[in-house]
């Protein structure tokens, strides 16, 4: 089995702008568990523990739904929280640009892996990446004053050509993603 997710990699300008935001929230809001710069992505489709021997139907159902989407441009803007910045789960860095068509290429692909018999998503799309974890129940009062001063683009837009599939390994100091596969968006 293994662990499975289909992302948006960001280019390492974005990267670079997501390092710099943590460096600068790190000190400030200890109580967060902060992304590693490499694992920093826009995950698209968690499909969780997968057989082995069902990686290249993965593979091939992904890249179908690709297929039928031209390459968008997008751009990391403004930091947030789920549910909220006083009690975050979640810090996030928000998205702009080709927005919707992201949204629709994340529905496609949850039909038709739920079509393969995955689970569907429960929660509406809302295209971010992840650059912090709240640990359970602790509140992070000093977040919501540092949030304002990344309201703006964080970095240079960039355009998505490629869906890629990675294999995630929970370790002790923090997830290993090891990338398996892409699929060209081709529309």
């Amino acid at each position: 089995m293994r662990r499975l997710f289909w992302a948006v990699e960001l280019p390492s300008a974005s990267r670079s702008a997501m390092a710099d935001v943590v460096r600068h929230l790190r000190p400030r809001v200890p109580e967060i568990r902060w992304v590693a710069d490499g694992n920093i992505h826009l995950t698209l489709k968690f499909l969780g523990s997968t057989p082995d021997g069902q990686e290249a139907a993965v593979i091939a159902a992904a890249t179908s739904v690709a297929a039928r989407f031209s390459p968008m441009t997008v751009s990391l803007k403004g930091i947030g929280a789920f549910p909220s910045p006083r009690k975050p789960r979640i810090v996030w860095a928000g998205m702009s640009g080709e927005t919707a068509s992201l949204a629709s290429l994340s529905a496609g692909l949850d039909k038709v892996f739920v079509d393969l018999g995955f689970e569907p998503e429960t929660r509406p799309f809302s295209p971010h990446v992840t650059i912090g974890r709240a640990r359970k129940g602790e509140s992070t009062p000093s977040l919501e004053a540092h949030l304002a001063r990344f309201d703006k683009e964080l970095g240079p837009a960039f355009t998505i050509e490629e869906i890629v599939l990675f294999h995630s390994d929970l370790t002790p100091a923090g997830p290993l993603y090891t990338r398996r596969g892409s699929a060209p968006l081709r529309g």
